[in-house]
C-alpha cells in the first residue's frame, strides 16, 4: 500500500494493465478486490476509471468484489464509468450486478453524471433495455445539490439523441431547475438549436419565465 492506501491491483486496475492486474492476483494473495483506498475505493473503482473492459470483468467476477460499494464521497464504481464515459465498463458492471439507481453523496445518479459529463453513450445504455431503470426520471428533477435533472444537463451539452431518449423515458419537457430554468431555456442559452427545435416538438412552453422573469428567448438574445 502507498502513502494514500493504493495496493498493487489499484494501480495496476488504474492503469487499464490487464498484464499487470492479473500478476497483482497472484503475487499478492492476501489482497482482495474489496481493499480499499483512503477514499474508500475499490480496485473496481480504478478498473471503472481507467475504463478497460477486460479488467472490469475479471475483478467484477470475483466472489469478493461488491459492484454497489460506495466510497467517501457516495460514488460507486458504475457512477465512475458512466462520468468518466466507459460505456463498455459500465455494461459489464451492470451485468454482474451494479445498481444504475444509486446516487453519490450529493444525489446525483450515474445517469446525471453521465449527462453533465457529456457522456452521452452511457446515458442512453442506462435508458436502454439493457438496464433496469424506471421508464420514468421525473424523479431526478431537482437532485438534491445538484439542483437540474439528466435533461436539463444534456441541453447544456447539446446532445439531441440523448435528449430525445430522456424524453422518451418520461422527463418532463418543462420541468425546472432551481432558478426556474426549463430545459429549453438552457439549450437556448447554449445555443442548441438541434436541442431547441426537439424540446419545442415535445411541447416545450416558450413563454415560461424563470424567477427573474426571463424566457427562452430572452436568454437566447
Amino acid at each position: 500500500m502507498d502513502a494514500r492506501g493504493r495496493s498493487l491491483l489499484y494501480v495496476a486496475a488504474r492503469a487499464a494493465d490487464p498484464a499487470a492486474v492479473k500478476r497483482a492476483l497472484i503475487l499478492v494473495n492476501a489482497e482482495t478486490a474489496s481493499a480499499r483506498t483512503a477514499s474508500g475505493k475499490t480496485a473496481l473503482f480504478a478498473a471503472a476509471r481507467g475504463g478497460c473492459r477486460e479488467i472490469v470483468e475479471i475483478l467484477a467476477k470475483r466472489a469478493d468484489a461488491d459492484p454497489n460499494a460506495r466510497a467517501n464521497d457516495g460514488r460507486t464504481a458504475l457512477w465512475t464509468a458512466c462520468y468518466h464515459g466507459h460505456v463498455e465498463a459500465a455494461r459489464v458492471l451492470v451485468q454482474h450486478g451494479a445498481d444504475p439507481s444509486i446516487p453519490d453523496a450529493s444525489g446525483r445518479t450515474p445517469l446525471l453524471a453521465a449527462c453533465a459529463a457529456g457522456s452521452g453513450t452511457c446515458a442512453r445504455f442506462l435508458l436502454s433495455g439493457a438496464c433496469d431503470m424506471p421508464r420514468r426520471v421525473d424523479a431526478e428533477v431537482k437532485e438534491a445539490s445538484a439542483g437540474c435533472s439528466p435533461l436539463f444537463a444534456a441541453c447544456v451539452d447539446g446532445d439531441v439523441s440523448t435528449v430525445t431518449s430522456l424524453l422518451c423515458a418520461g422527463a418532463k419537457v418543462d420541468a425546472e431547475n432551481k432558478h426556474g430554468r426549463t430545459p429549453l431555456m438552457a439549450a437556448a442559452m447554449c445555443a442548441h438549436a438541434d436541442v431547441v427545435l426537439a424540446l419545442m416538438c415535445r411541447g416545450a412552453d416558450p413563454n415560461r419565465a424563470d424567477e427573474g422573469g426571463e424566457t427562452a428567448l430572452h436568454l437566447a438574445a
